[in-house]
């Protein structure tokens, strides 16, 4: 309760962003002492990760999980998912970070950025300066208050965007394609 948690859910560790995860987790920690970061997921190269956490000096606020099969546990551990993936044609866990009630921080090179409203989460141009962007992001997040308000509209947002909403718009669009053809 004492503390604002950051929630990475994802494999895949380099295309999904964890070294900038990381490195903009570092560059508030010391300044937002109420802030920590866990990271879930299966890579083969976790152990790497954990030293990179250890080397920027927040191994005492990242904590690895290592691979889960109860996403939603994990996510309701959490305050704010943060996915900076460096491409992913539409993370699922954007959806499913939302339907939780998290705000979602993420790049625009997830395709799930395009449900993202301000008052959801925060979306960061993929670039150079990704990591002071996403620090900057992080940082505003980082705010309880900003993050319960937020929780409603994210819910919201996700249930408009539900599996069977989808569905049946694809149903539907294979059916007027259909038509036309006959």
């Amino acid at each position: 309760d004492d503390h604002l948690v950051f929630t990475f859910l994802g494999t895949g560790f380099e295309r999904k962003g964890v070294d900038l995860l990381l490195s903009a987790f570092a560059q508030i920690a010391a300044s937002v002492s109420h802030v920590r970061v866990l990271i879930i997921g299966k890579d083969s190269r976790l152990a790497a990760y954990q030293q990179d956490a250890s080397d920027l000096g927040i191994a005492n606020k990242a904590v690895f999980l290592g691979e889960r099969l109860d996403a939603q546990n994990c996510l309701a551990a959490g305050d704010v998912l943060v996915l900076p993936t460096r491409y992913d044609p539409f993370a699922n866990v954007t959806v499913e970070a939302l339907a939780t009630g998290l705000p979602v921080i993420t790049s625009d090179t997830n395709g799930g950025c395009e449900i993202l409203t301000g008052e959801t989460g925060a979306v960061v141009p993929m670039g150079k300066n990704i990591v002071n962007e996403l620090a900057q992001a992080m940082r505003h997040w980082s705010d309880p208050a900003k993050v319960r308000t937020a929780s409603l509209a994210a819910r919201d947002v996700a249930e408009k965007h539900a599996i069977e909403s989808k569905l049946d718009a694809t149903i539907q669009l294979i059916n007027e394609v259909a038509d036309k053809r006959v």
